[in-house]
């Protein structure tokens, strides 16, 4: 693979990218590899408890 070659993961929540895929997200970027993480939803902690 060349070093333009780009992945990109997307994650529901901020841990589950690296939780599903960490050790392949590592041995991508030791490569060299160009790894995007997408986080679809971070969310802002509630002002009140539920």
């Amino acid at each position: 693979m060349s070093n333009n070659t780009k992945y990109i993961f997307l994650s529901p929540h901020l841990d589950d990218a690296i939780f599903s895929c960490g050790d392949y997200i590592s041995k991508l970027t030791s490569e060299g590899e160009i790894v995007l993480v997408i986080t679809i939803f971070s969310g802002y902690p509630l002002s009140q408890q539920l």
